[in-house]
């Protein structure tokens, strides 16, 4: 018997279907493992016929709905929105060094002067400097937590 297997690459995570001749559908989803699949979704090839199937006379969960119907969701946004968030941590932490180094270019010359207000500005400019990295620490966590919980649910399969 011939099974269709729907997972995704277990190297790049990559959505594959593979065709399996196999004796029921246990074996056919070992196979699609020793392979690489990290599998979704088993089908015998002729419960589909070729077309998937009509969403109001059956009833799937949505991972082995979205195998039936062309492939495991891709949940774009997420990563989009990782991507934003990574993004915005490489801008604080670009902006907290640069103003950690005006920072203590002020001090440094404000300390040579004697201009002990300067000197505490350059402080100010300094920890400003120091916020913007912790910021962007915290940004760039939020942004791989989304590609994270992205990978975690695109990958939500059987193994």
């Amino acid at each position: 018997m011939k099974y269709s297997v729907t997972g995704a690459d277990k190297n790049t995570g990559d959505e594959r279907t593979v065709i399996i001749s196999a004796s029921d559908e246990k074996d056919a989803e070992r196979q699609a493992r020793e392979m690489g699949l990290l599998v979704s979704a088993v089908f015998r090839r002729g419960d589909l016929e070729g077309k998937p199937p009509k969403p109001a006379s059956i009833k799937l969960p949505n991972i082995v709905a979205a195998a039936a119907t062309g492939g495991v969701p891709y949940y774009g946004a997420l990563k989009a929105i990782g991507f934003v968030f990574k993004v915005n941590a490489a801008v604080g932490y670009l902006g907290g060094a640069v103003a950690f180094c005006i920072g203590i270019y002020v001090m440094a010359t404000a300390a040579a002067k004697g201009d002990h207000e300067a000197v505490m500005i350059g402080v100010e400019i300094v920890l400003w400097g120091l916020a913007a990295a912790g910021e962007a620490v915290i940004s760039q966590g939020i942004g791989e937590c989304f590609g994270a919980f992205r990978d975690l649910v695109r990958n939500s399969f059987r193994i």
